[in-house]
């Protein structure tokens, strides 16, 4: 049997305005922690976990691309309603443990938000890379958590 993909177009205007919100939050939280991994990385003693965040970081900052690029598409389908992301926050680097848990608790709420837009998005032309984008979170947050085990 085959599916019909649509068109961002296809969808409703009230689907394409909240998915272009959700991806718009994701953006920025994407940023944010980024952000945190690399300064993270710069402020820890140790190599190995010097090394993982510094990956981690790289990581984010490829995914950001990917989904500042989706948050485009979705944003001009929109009518650019929400034509711009949120400014991402500029967290402080925290005492080691603190800055897991910060760093835990965000990647969890990102996994919400790729779950709730791809079920805005469910059926169009970009459901495949927003599911994607969403694993690779899934990813993100096992790999803080192996990181908080392994140097805790």
């Amino acid at each position: 049997m085959n599916e019909t993909v649509l068109a961002l177009d296809e969808l409703s205007l009230p689907r394409r305005v909240a998915a272009a919100a959700l991806l718009g939050e994701t953006v920025a939280r994407e940023r944010t922690l980024a952000d945190l991994y690399r300064a993270f990385a710069e402020a820890t003693e140790l190599a190995a976990l010097r090394e993982g965040l510094g990956e981690l970081a790289r990581e984010k900052r490829q995914q950001l691309e990917i989904v500042e690029s989706l948050f485009a598409q979705v944003a001009r389908a929109a009518g650019g309603v929400s034509a711009s992301a949120p400014e991402a926050e500029r967290p402080a680097v925290a005492p080691r443990g603190e800055a897991f848990l910060a760093a835990f608790q965000r990647e969890r709420a990102l996994e919400m938000l790729y779950h709730e837009a791809a079920t805005l998005l469910a059926g169009s032309e970009l459901a495949g890379a927003i599911g994607e984008a969403g694993t690779r979170a899934a990813r993100h947050r096992r790999r803080v958590l192996e990181l908080y085990l392994r140097y805790s």
